[in-house]
């Protein structure tokens, strides 16, 4: 019985052909993995520049250039959640108080008619007392005006409100009484309008501090 030589040469390439497809497939899979890891460590230490309170704002307050500053900070896939520099409306108000030093987060900020609260500068009578600061919480007393002079009994008009900002007054408004900027309440905000209007005389004391 004569044996048929075999052929070698038919099947050596076929088993190097799968050799060589599994080694570049590995390969590949190699940079692929790499490639990855490297694409995660370069997003988590790119940084971007967002807003930043630059003192504490108060519900209702527009956050605008005076209140805010920037910051180069890394937040990886959190980045959405914060504004970042230069894409904030311009009337944008804070929705909730933000802390001096906080990064503004979305949530914080939005349209006006979204805030639960604004900003309204009363005429206080007399001096302000010296516990009445920015920042503090201070009640709203009003007592209506009587005809033919007089004031009546005075009742608390807004319970809780924030001081935003003392502003100065000159020498002939300050003989009219103390001006203070607070936050109050939406809701509260037409009783506020409604007592200076028919010249209500206010008076801010220091908050649960009792009847002026």
């Amino acid at each position: 019985m004569v044996r048929m030589p075999t052929d070698r040469s038919a099947r050596g390439p076929r088993r190097t052909a799968r050799i060589d497809l599994r080694l570049v497939l590995g390969i590949a899979l190699v940079l692929a993995s790499v490639a990855g890891v490297w694409g995660v460590i370069a997003a988590t230490r790119q940084s971007t520049t967002v807003l930043v309170a630059a003192r504490t704002i108060l519900p209702g307050e527009a956050v605008g250039a005076d209140a805010t500053t920037t910051a180069e900070v890394v937040l990886g896939s959190g980045v959405d959640a914060y504004v970042l520099a230069d894409t904030l409306a311009a009337d944008a108000v804070a929705t909730r108080t933000i802390e001096v030093g906080e990064l503004v987060h979305r949530t914080a900020v939005g349209a006006p008619e979204r805030a639960t609260a604004t900003t309204v500068v009363l005429r206080a009578a007399g001096d302000l007392p010296g516990e009445v600061r920015v920042g503090s919480t201070v009640d709203v007393w009003a007592a209506p005006a009587i005809e033919g002079g007089g004031y009546d009994t005075p009742r608390i008009l807004v319970a809780g409100a924030i001081v935003v900002a003392l502003p100065a007054s000159d020498a002939v408004v300050s003989r009219q009484g103390s001006a203070v900027e607070v936050s109050v309440p939406r809701a509260d905000l037409v009783d506020v309008l409604a007592a200076t209007a028919n010249d209500a005389r206010v008076t801010v004391v220091p908050a649960s501090g009792g009847a002026p």
